[in-house]
């Protein structure tokens, strides 16, 4: 028979395989969730108390964007490679015979290889922008949010 401390930590063994795979893929649900919450109790309170919620509401506003960054950047970068590793031999191989072909499998390979690329520089864009706090808003001015766009895609 087990001990006390065997079976709670046998139990907290089990709890933890269980729990652990579940919390990293609701990660971004969660901090999400905690965002909205954040700014729900920011705009429904008055005074001192407000200022209170808009420092937590800052801090889960760039947790966010750090959440959105690292998932776009998993996505993104190790799909744009494999899409390159795929396209560029066949790409250099058949470049002719693909031109002229009715099968599009390298055009939409390329196109996917292009939005890929455009998603991994405005996710970088996005997140920059989030740290600047407005300052490179849509809305207000979008040409420093497109050069800065532009200077992400072309690193």
């Amino acid at each position: 028979k087990l001990s006390i401390k065997e079976q709670s930590t046998k139990e907290f063994n089990l709890i933890l395989i269980i729990f652990f795979p579940l919390s990293v893929f609701m990660w971004p649900v969660v901090i999400s969730l905690r965002k909205a919450y954040c700014l729900y109790k920011y705009h429904s309170t008055k005074g001192p108390e407000q200022l209170k919620w808009k420092a937590g509401s800052n801090i889960m506003a760039k947790k966010a964007g750090m959440v959105h960054l690292s998932e776009v950047c998993i996505e993104s970068t190790f799909l744009s490679i494999l899409n390159w590793y795929i396209l560029l031999p066949n790409f250099l191989m058949n470049l002719n015979i693909y031109l002229d072909s009715p099968d599009n499998s390298l055009i939409l390979s390329a196109v996917s290889f292009l939005i890929s690329i455009f998603s991994l520089a405005w996710s970088y864009t996005s997140y920059i922008a989030e740290q600047k706090d407005g300052a490179l808003s849509l809305t207000w001015d979008p040409t420093s949010r497109i050069v800065l766009f532009i200077s992400n895609l072309l690193l």
